[in-house]
């Protein structure tokens, strides 16, 4: 057996995801028997996946308690078992694992996972420079029509069913999370970073809309109609919009 071969058996005997286990072919005995020496390493592998997703979901953890969560873990990993060599990236599929198989009790999940999930990509996202609101200055009528809106790595927009913000709020003020109602509710959030600190706020589904065209390179007519629901007002709550944006720093460049 070529080493590869040799490296992608145990690799399988690690994960538990071998049809046969002969692990004497290929692990001497010693103090503890092949099975006992691989099964160290499977759960120490297993130990070091959950203590990821403990972390990187705090917030769901408290939810659920710590014998719950790691069931949910376990059956996490198992469908989507990690491909990448950073575990930053372990937990993105939480969210939508929450939505297939929603918990009980608790549909509220998946969006508390999804908003945890961007707080945690928004703090890691690269650092870029961030505008000032003097740079407002080169929209004018002349160049409205082309004038486009770069946002931050940092920004991310999500649209959830529940508004989870107070129950995220309760539980990081150490709160228990069964006093905080979450009845199901439209909502749209928008998460960035400035500096060290991660925030996220509610917005309207106009400014969510609005947000998510400028990610996609549009321009400032097309980020007006995104407000058209508002008629004659569509400009003035476009450039409000802007605004804020800049003034919270998460426009990194504004280009003509």
């Amino acid at each position: 057996m070529s080493l590869a071969a040799q490296q992608e058996q145990l690799w399988q005997w690690i994960v538990g995801d071998a049809a046969v286990r002969d692990t004497a072919l290929m692990v001497k005995a010693g103090a503890l028997s092949p099975d006992e020496r691989v099964n160290v390493y499977a759960e120490q592998y297993w130990l070091r996946l959950r203590d990821v997703l403990r972390g990187e979901f705090e917030h769901v953890r408290a939810v659920l308690g710590d014998d719950d969560f790691d069931v949910l873990a376990a059956k996490y990993v198992k469908a989507h078992p990690s491909t990448h060599f950073s575990l930053n990236w372990l937990g993105q599929h939480l969210p939508a694992f929450l939505r297939a198989q929603p918990v009980e009790g608790a549909p509220f999940l998946a969006d508390l996972a999804e908003l945890e999930w961007a707080r945690s990509q928004a703090f890691i996202a690269d650092d870029s420079p961030v505008v000032s609101a003097e740079a407002l200055a080169v929209v004018t009528p002349e160049t409205a029509a082309t004038v486009r809106f770069t946002l931050t790595p940092s920004v991310r927009v999500l649209r959830h069913g529940f508004d989870v913000r107070p129950l995220f709020r309760a539980i990081a003020d150490g709160a228990s999370w069964r006093e905080v109602e979450v009845p199901p509710c439209p909502t749209s959030l928008v998460v960035f970073r400035q500096g060290f600190t991660v925030f996220h706020d509610a917005v309207s589904s106009a400014e969510a809309e609005a947000l998510t065209r400028a990610m996609s390179g549009a321009t400032l007519p097309e980020l007006c109609d995104a407000f058209a629901e508002f008629g004659d007002e569509a400009a003035p709550r476009a450039f409000q919009a802007i605004g804020s944006w800049v003034n919270e720093g998460m426009v990194s460049r504004i280009d003509l």
